[in-house]
């Protein structure tokens, strides 16, 4: 199971406003996107924040979207 703070990638291109109110209107973020997790849950969805830059439309420049399990992959950490 995932934990808070591991990055993902994303395996797919996804379209959305995000859980939060962090974005004025949707972003489209494409395959490969990588991004931090910030709560996971037992059934495997995630919450996940992706740093979009900060523009009119996400002053803070970020974005968190809720992902299911088929929509990314765990980027492995590298063994020190």
């Amino acid at each position: 199971m995932l934990r808070e703070l591991d990055d993902i990638r994303l395996t797919q291109a996804i379209t959305s406003k995000g859980s939060a109110d962090l974005v004025r209107c949707a972003v489209t973020l494409p395959s490969g996107t990588e991004g931090t997790v910030m709560s996971a849950y037992p059934n495997g969805a995630v919450d996940v924040e992706f740093y979009v830059g900060v523009s009119d439309n996400a002053p803070y420049g970020y974005v968190l979207v809720t992902l299911e399990p088929t929509q990314f992959e765990r980027i492995a950490k590298n063994a020190a």
